[in-house]
């Protein structure tokens, strides 16, 4: 999968950068320092440190039956984060962004619900994968006897929703439409944001809307 950290990381070395070129010139120039210049290089250099540990240490495997992903939550000082996914069990997908945090939450059929950091990869990379591994389990496991039934969508909240169903996709100009469904389909909406995968049962919500 692609990865952008140097976009990622940048920003902390040219600021790290920065405050060395600072530190010569003043030094060049009147032999000083003073505290306030060494607390803000360690901050900065802990800060940077910390962002590219958590870089290396954040993995995200997968095979045709699950995810596994081992990461770091969102704060000062991350808590590791272990998840096992049976894609089977996903009802629900969304990636999003939390406070410019590239975030994918995961929402189980048993009502489980996991907010994961995703910062440290391309958001395109994992809209992708997802699709596709949930395509993929969705047609090697189909619902015996699925059970047809029909849906609303709103997207009145979205810009240029794009609209798909098992991959295939709807063209409209509706921002309220209402589809056929069965038990097993796959319904995406993807926008300027991110994306939301819903695997459809026909106990769930028929109004349907997404933000």
């Amino acid at each position: 999968m692609g990865i952008c950290l140097a976009s990622k990381l940048a920003p902390w070395g040219i600021l790290l950068l920065s405050m060395m070129a600072i530190d010569r010139f003043t030094d060049t120039q009147s032999q000083t320092f003073t505290l306030e210049r060494y607390t803000l290089g360690i901050i900065a250099l802990l800060v940077f440190f910390k962002k590219l540990y958590t870089r290396w240490t954040t993995k995200l495997m997968y095979n045709d039956t699950s995810i596994l992903y081992r990461g770091y939550d969102k704060g000062i000082f991350p808590k590791r984060v272990n998840a096992d996914i049976s894609i089977d069990d996903i009802a629900e997908a969304k990636t999003y962004f939390n406070d410019k945090t590239e975030m994918l939450s995961i929402k189980t059929r048993n009502g489980e619900k996991m907010k994961l950091c995703i910062n440290y990869f391309l958001m395109d990379d994992i809209i992708g994968l997802l699709q596709k591994l949930l395509l993929a389990r969705s047609s090697a496991t189909p619902v015996d006897n699925a059970e047809a039934f029909r849906i609303n969508i709103d997207t009145t909240k979205l810009s240029n929703p794009q609209i798909s169903l098992n991959g295939e996709s709807l063209h409209t100009d509706k921002e309220a439409i209402g589809l056929d469904v069965k038990s097993g389909d796959l319904l995406s909406v993807r926008h300027e944001h991110g994306m939301h995968m819903v695997r459809l049962h026909h106990t769930c919500d028929r109004n349907l809307s997404f933000c």
